[in-house]
């Protein structure tokens, strides 16, 4: 019954983060994070710590610091998209190389 509650929570946790992409149009870094470390988590719980290997709980722990270490870390980055529209700065940067060939370019007339 444990492993269904977590996978339940797994699976709430998942669903916040495709709310928030819909809403946002962006991933959140913190709830990628904590559904890695739910997942992690209910594996280890559901295979137990005392039948896996020492190795394979070396590695998952080493996993779960990094993950760890991502959510601290992820205060102090700044907002990757606030304020960008890349559409925009497409559209004027292809504008801006159309207008610079246009003046260097002079109009050629077609006589008949």
């Amino acid at each position: 019954m444990t492993a269904d509650l977590l996978f339940l929570l797994v699976l709430v946790e998942l669903f916040r983060l495709l709310i928030i992409y819909l809403q946002e149009q962006r991933v959140s870094i913190g709830v990628a994070v904590e559904v890695c470390i739910a997942s992690v988590l209910r594996e280890v719980i559901v295979r137990g710590v005392l039948e896996a290997p020492w190795v394979q709980i070396l590695s998952t722990g080493a996993f779960l610091l990094v993950l760890g270490v991502l959510l601290v870390v992820r205060v102090w980055l700044p907002p990757t998209f606030e304020g960008i529209d890349p559409e925009r700065r497409m559209a004027s940067r292809k504008r801006n190389l159309s207008d610079h060939e246009s003046v260097s370019q002079p109009l050629e007339v077609n006589r008949f």
